[in-house]
């Protein structure tokens, strides 16, 4: 995780803190496995106090792997209730088009999740055009 990376993920932990959304965050790259083989070793301890942070913090952890998520578990990252297991590909027959809601779809673009996900996705610049009160979306009514 680089610096901007970690910028990215912090901010949009505290705005959906500030807001009340739920945090979902995904862990697909062990990072302190890869630290001793491309960098210092000593810097193994500091990531897993990153990664304890931001997860502990999150309301659900996704992971790639039952191992993964069992490790993240005992390095006390996330409580094993915190954590999932995300499935490689799409499941057909959970995400089958005859699922389709329109009510479901207003759920998921509510404009807190836009607001949140414009923080993750955007490069710094981008977001204080688009927070600007002129560029803002018109908020859905319900």
């Amino acid at each position: 995780m680089d610096y901007l990376e970690f910028k990215q993920v912090f901010g949009a932990l505290v705005i959906a803190k500030l807001l009340s959304v739920p945090m979902v965050m995904a862990y697909h790259t062990h990072v302190p496995m890869y630290i001793p083989k491309y960098t210092s070793s000593w810097l193994v301890t500091p990531m897993w106090l990153v990664i304890k942070f931001l997860h502990r913090a999150a309301d659900l952890t996704l992971v790639m792997s039952h191992a993964l998520g069992k490790e993240m578990n005992a390095a006390g990252a996330s409580t094993a209730e915190k954590i999932r297991i995300w499935q490689k590909g799409v499941d057909s027959d959970s995400f089958h088009p005859r699922f389709k809601s329109q009510e479901m779809h207003n759920h998921l673009t509510y404009i807190h999740l836009l607001f949140l996900l414009i923080f993750m996705i955007l490069p710094m610049q981008e977001r204080s055009y688009c927070l600007h009160p002129c560029n803002r979306p018109a908020i859905p009514e319900h």
